[in-house]
């Protein structure tokens, strides 16, 4: 199980996700003072104080980590493998589309000027880790296949 490449991808991609969720993804800068994008919200520099709850974000990014966890303990089903690899790939990108929303949107709330961290891009690169497991998995069936037609 641990010793395939595939393996090794999906696990990182559950450690960039579980990164992404507790390291602040944006910083925006206003008159008011310094606010954090965090994936369970926004965030007052100065007081800590949380200015709204970012639900989506913390569902999809813990609904991720448990499909690409469940993803790598279900080898023995290798269709099972595939389509829960594809579909958590769907979600982290759609988590990404759902960070460049709350960014937009906290920048409206708080009137300033927004940049990103380098934490914004971990979803993203944990869906390529996600395709690359998936893209392992292709390469061990055709291998199979290979070995099977030879004998």
């Amino acid at each position: 199980m641990l010793q395939r490449i595939q393996t090794v991808y999906w696990l990182l991609a559950v450690l960039l996700v579980l990164l992404w969720i507790f390291f602040p993804y944006a910083v925006i800068e206003s008159p008011a003072g310094s606010f954090s994008l965090f994936a369970s919200g926004l965030r007052s520099d100065l007081d800590r104080q949380s200015l709204f709850f970012g639900w989506g974000t913390v569902c999809l990014g813990a609904f991720s980590v448990a499909l690409l966890l469940i993803t790598v303990f279900s080898y023995r089903r290798v269709h099972v493998q595939l389509r829960l690899s594809v579909f958590s790939a769907l979600l982290l990108v759609g988590l990404v589309l759902l960070e460049v929303y709350y960014v937009y949107f906290s920048r409206a709330e708080t009137e300033g000027i927004w940049r990103v961290n380098f934490t914004f891009w971990f979803p993203l690169l944990a869906a390529c880790f996600s395709m690359l497991g998936f893209r392992g998995v292709r390469r061990d069936q055709a291998f199979i296949r290979r070995m099977e037609r030879l004998r």
